[in-house]
């Protein structure tokens, strides 16, 4: 674990690197824009038609003028349409400590007798069919024009306050009704249930015949924890959508300020000046060429000097660690693109792989080479968010043996009676994030006390 005697694999490195695309690309593009720029500078005395660039120049200042003032319009519409709004939405002015709420569904009975031929060789259940009818049927074909105007809001703000799901385990449509009275949940409850009972002859004659049991509706009063802002420096009303509302407001009327002073700013111009031409292509492409270069070095040298772990080589080359279990690498992005996934790869050889998957191979790998010990202690440099949850994940994979963990055994007497209690060790590593230095002061306290280290998990 030594940071300076360790040899770095080239292409992890470039890889750790490259994963950093999107900035490359970004300063790139912006030495290549400074680099186009310095030339406009440059060439810029050599023109001499000055009427022609004070044309083009007040044509710009003419466009500039439109494009805040219709900006501005835009601005302050869109204000005063979320100022009407947040008067008049139901769901914004809830208690969100006293939601009233109906909760009513449907069971739906059939049988496979139903199901043609067709159906079943393509794998469509016949109850799911009905299911989804029932749910698209509540969400989009019931016409609550009439409804919204007897409680006097306007139908869009009463279909905020309407939750249809399907369950399609047990082929259940299950709707829940939120507002501001019981009375009310109730009233728009009772409008969908007799709308869903005047259609099912229509869907049964689609579908086939099936039985709809209306399980009875329940009505309460209720503390919704979603609708409780969560915001605490600065609470502009404890109606969570009421906030967001108001959050919106108080954004946009900075940005009609920001708006309105740069209209002031503008001022007809007294000098002008030409797009620039000559050699633009040239020095644009140098500026790009010259910050992609400079980024991928000055990235390679602070990975090469950071000294954290890139793999789990790190850990173990001459160690003698053993690798008991490889996670798979947490990513910030939800969906990784072809080139993301090809870098991942390179860096984690457990690409790929599930979550369980690689705890239960290495819960196995820990009962193989723990050799009878009955307490482990988890031990990290920096991450006790990440330890405990991996002991917990152990833990219950593995219930006879007992899983401590410590992010720094060093910090307290109450780490280090951890580290007493146990009888082997196994160091926990995250990549790109531990740094090896951390990691050896962890492993010089264990080598202190005397205790085994069981091997290594990387994350």
């Amino acid at each position: 674990m030594n940071n300076e005697e360790r040899e770095i694999d080239l292409k992890i490195l470039f890889a750790y690197v490259f994963k950093q695309w999107r900035k490359i690309l970004l300063i790139a593009v912006l030495f290549g824009l400074l680099g186009a720029g310095y030339k406009c500078v440059k060439i810029l005395p050599t023109y001499n038609s000055l009427q022609s660039k004070y044309t083009q120049s007040m044509q710009s200042y003419e466009n500039n003028k439109t494009s805040i003032t219709a900006e501005k319009k835009k601005t302050q519409d869109y204000i005063d349409y979320l100022t009407e709004y947040s008067k008049n939405s139901v769901k914004a002015s809830i208690d969100p400590y006293n939601e009233a709420r109906t909760e009513l569904n449907w069971s739906i009975v059939t049988s496979t007798g139903h199901d043609d031929f067709e159906a079943l060789l393509s794998g469509t259940n016949h109850a799911d069919q009905i299911t989804q009818a029932y749910v698209s049927y509540i969400n989009s074909s019931i016409d609550y024009s009439s409804l919204a105007s007897s409680l006097g809001i306007d139908k869009k703000i009463l279909l905020e306050l309407i939750t249809v799901k399907g369950d399609y385990t047990i082929n259940t449509v299950n709707v829940t009704v939120i507002g501001t009275s019981e009375e009310q949940t109730k009233k728009i409850a009772d409008y969908i249930s007799s709308q869903v009972a005047k259609n099912t002859s229509s869907i049964q004659e689609k579908y086939g015949e099936h039985t709809l049991v209306e399980n009875k509706a329940a009505t309460s009063t209720i503390t919704d924890s979603g609708l409780v802002t969560t915001i605490n420096d600065k609470m502009l009303s404890p109606n969570a959508t009421m906030n967001d509302l108001l959050t919106k407001i108080s954004t946009l009327q900075t940005t009609l300020a920001t708006q309105q002073k740069s209209l002031s700013a503008l001022s007809a111009p007294t000098a002008v000046s030409t797009t620039v031409e000559k050699d633009i292509v040239k020095y644009l492409m140098l500026g790009f060429a010259g910050g992609l270069a400079g980024m991928i070095v000055l990235l390679a040298l602070i990975e090469v000097l950071s000294g954290k772990l890139l793999s789990e080589d790190d850990l173990s080359s001459g160690d003698g660690i053993k690798t008991l279990g490889i996670m798979p690498m947490r990513s910030s992005k939800k969906k990784l693109n072809k080139f993301d996934r090809c870098m991942m790869r390179r860096i984690d050889s457990s690409f790929g792989s599930s979550t369980e998957v690689s705890l239960a191979k290495t819960a196995a790998n820990i009962n193989t080479c723990a050799e009878g010990k009955k307490t482990l202690i988890l031990v990290s440099g920096n991450m006790k968010q990440n330890v405990a949850s991996l002991q917990a994940s152990l833990q219950a994979i593995n219930p006879e043996i007992q899983y401590l963990a410590s992010s720094n055994i060093d910090a307290n007497a109450d780490e280090l009676n951890k580290l007493g209690k146990a009888d082997g060790v196994i160091l926990v590593a995250e990549r790109n994030v531990t740094k090896l230095s951390q990691l050896a002061k962890a492993a010089e306290s264990v080598k202190n006390w005397k205790k085994p280290i069981v091997g290594s998990i990387i994350l």
